[in-house]
């Protein structure tokens, strides 16, 4: 007698038994087949990166909560963002500054708004820090909207700093790598990469006392005694016992005390040290970031530096502070993320750390010598881009999204080394991003504060 139909299973009436449907394993190979388990592995991939997209938000109510009430996220901040950044109009034609050198291929320099110094690095061969004297608030230019360095000079007190005859202290036959101004506006730090000899780390002060004097310091390696590359440097924060500090390959970090003496430090990690920055809050902590990603929280007062810190999915380039509890930190890879320092652990782990917010818009696959800068009364951050262009693109802080886009259009190759935010000065209240652009500093005003209660 013929049995009952059972879903995937066929009675042979001879035998009076059932017998399982196996498919024939040509089948497997047909068009058909083949589309459908693409379409399948496609499906399976989405859902494995928005469960992964998951997994790494903080989805804790309270913690939520507390983050919504300091970051003050929304989209009714971020339109007055992008409204704010989206103001300015670069000029077409911008005004080559009128030297006759060879002008650098980028620039480095910083700014002291108090007192109105800049330094930045002007000669190519050799490459010389000089130091400008024009305060800011002598400085108007209302009607334009961007402003060649150039122009800047026209105004207000002009000193021109160039080293003496025979006096090299200032000067090297190496690349500029980075230029510092101290918490007080009084010393300039002045880092250079790789000098064939002699110095690689140069103090100068502005004081009106004792101008120009210049304090020079020799980095090599702990072992071999040998010349060092330096890395990365930055200044310390007002209250800290510290100055500056300064990373070096095959070392510990260099740091300087209030009296120009050299401070003991924590001893080195294995991982080279890309990126530094101090706790405005904490100035006896620093972070450093690694080449392998992890980012070591360094308090100085603990006798080998302590433990903890953030682990980063690429290889660091930049960190920089956005709040009080929270830092963002650019890497390679085209990341970018804001992480909150009271969720930190003591213990390294494989898996990076949950990130607050990502810059989904930040391009930079390679490059760990591009700036970051950050205005912490809007929450805007300024970050160089290397692929597409170039340029600079500006992000809220408190979102990740994307607010506005300068400086673009650059050559293959070609990328922004500096980038700082400047107040608004005298008869305008908006703010400056000021973007070492090839040979130029050109600022761009953003527009007038939304922020101000």
């Amino acid at each position: 007698m013929a049995g009952r139909e059972i879903p995937g299973y066929y009675f042979d009436t001879e035998k009076n038994k059932y017998f399982k449907v196996v498919a024939d394993p040509a089948a497997l190979y047909s068009k058909t087949a083949v589309r459908k388990r693409k379409a399948d592995e496609a499906v399976a991939t989405e859902n494995a990166r928005i469960e992964k997209a998951n997994r790494e938000r903080v989805t804790r109510s309270r913690v939520v909560a507390k983050l919504e009430r300091e970051m003050g996220r929304g989209d009714g901040r971020v339109n007055v963002l992008k409204e704010f950044v989206g103001g300015f109009r670069p000029r077409k034609k911008p005004t080559e500054p009128p030297y006759e050198i060879q002008m650098p291929r980028w620039r480095v320099f910083d700014i002291d708004q108090r007192s109105g110094w800049m330094a930045f690095c002007e000669l190519p061969m050799p490459p010389v820090v000089l130091l400008i004297k024009s305060p800011l608030a002598d400085y108007d230019a209302a009607s334009d909207d961007t402003v060649q360095f150039s122009k800047r000079l026209a105004r207000g007190e002009k000193w021109l700093m160039y080293p003496d005859d025979g006096d090299l202290r200032y000067s090297s036959s190496a690349q500029v790598n980075s230029v510092n101004f101290s918490a007080s506006g009084e010393l300039v730090l002045t880092t250079w990469a790789d000098p064939p000899r002699g110095r690689n780390v140069n103090v100068t002060g502005l004081s009106r006392d004792f101008p120009m004097q210049c304090y020079d310091f020799r980095l090599t390696s702990s072992k071999a005694n040998e010349d060092t590359t330096v890395r990365c440097a930055c200044a310390a924060p007002p209250g800290s016992p510290y100055l500056f500090a300064v990373a070096a390959d095959s070392r510990p970090l260099f740091l300087l005390d209030a009296s120009l003496t050299v401070a003991p430090s924590p001893p080195p990690n294995e991982s080279t040290t890309l990126a530094l920055t101090f706790l405005a809050e904490s100035p006896n902590v620093i972070l450093t970031g690694k080449r392998s990603g992890q980012i070591p929280l360094i308090d100085l007062r603990v006798d080998g530096g302590g433990g903890g810190g953030i682990r980063h999915s690429a290889s660091v380039a930049r960190i920089a502070q956005v709040g009080e509890n929270s830092v963002v930190v650019a890497g390679l890879r085209d990341t970018m993320c804001v992480y909150d320092l009271r969720f930190l652990k003591e213990k390294w782990k494989k898996d990076a750390t949950r990130p607050v917010v990502r810059m989904w818009g930040h391009r930079n696959e390679t490059r760990h010598d591009v700036d970051v800068a950050v205005d912490s009364g809007t929450g805007l951050v300024a970050a160089a881009q290397v692929e597409g262009g170039g340029g600079v693109r500006v992000f809220d802080a408190r979102s990740g999204v994307e607010v506005g886009y300068v400086a673009g259009g650059q050559a293959e190759g070609e990328y922004v080394r500096q980038v700082r935010f400047v107040e608004g000065v005298k008869g305008r209240r908006g703010l400056g991003l000021w973007v070492g652009r090839g040979p130029d500093i050109v600022e761009y005003v953003l527009g007038r504060s939304h922020f101000e209660e």
